[in-house]
């Protein structure tokens, strides 16, 4: 029974069990992993992906977030399935079909929040809709977070918020 309910609790967290292994793995470990696996597939985006997973959710270790690592809202998710707005994400859910079997326009919002691989896929999205290239320093992903990611509506989310968490977080 209790393998019954472990096994669940890693599908329900977008993670493959290991029959051998006694604990659960960590949502901070599944997102890391999912940051890998994404970045193998839409290279050049790890840090800014890890960074915003610590600004939005303390790599998923503040539990207010749910599997919402990157809390990603209604608005975003609809911009990312918006390929009429958005031509250049016709690749991003044909790639994501082809590597992950996940067909982007039929996943609903609540998809996108309670499975960790398809919220880190959002993510990438997110920043795959701007036409910039995502900067190569902490402070220059710090402002493209804050101009091209974070809410308007989160007055505390500002680039020197993103560099101080950043900043302060252990791996």
């Amino acid at each position: 029974m209790m393998k019954l309910v472990r096994d669940r609790m890693l599908k329900a967290r977008g993670s493959e069990g290991d029959n051998n292994k006694e604990e659960t793995k960590s949502l901070k470990d599944i997102t890391i992993s999912n940051i890998s696996e994404v970045d193998k597939v839409f290279p050049g985006a790890s840090d800014m992906l890890k960074e915003t997973a610590i600004v939005e959710s303390k790599l998923g270790m503040d539990t207010r977030a749910g599997n919402n690592v990157f809390q990603l809202t209604e608005t975003g998710i609809d911009a990312v399935k918006d390929i009429k707005s958005h031509p250049g994400l016709s690749k991003y859910h044909k790639k994501i079909k082809e590597k992950f079997d996940i067909d982007i326009m039929n996943s609903t919002y609540e998809d996108f929040k309670t499975n960790p691989l398809l919220n880190t896929l959002g993510a990438r999205m997110m920043y795959g809709i701007v036409p910039d290239a995502i900067p190569n320093t902490v402070e220059g992903r710090a402002s493209y977070w804050d101009a091209n990611y974070n809410s308007t509506a989160d007055t505390h989310g500002t680039s020197q918020t993103y560099m101080k968490q950043v900043k302060a977080f252990e791996y």
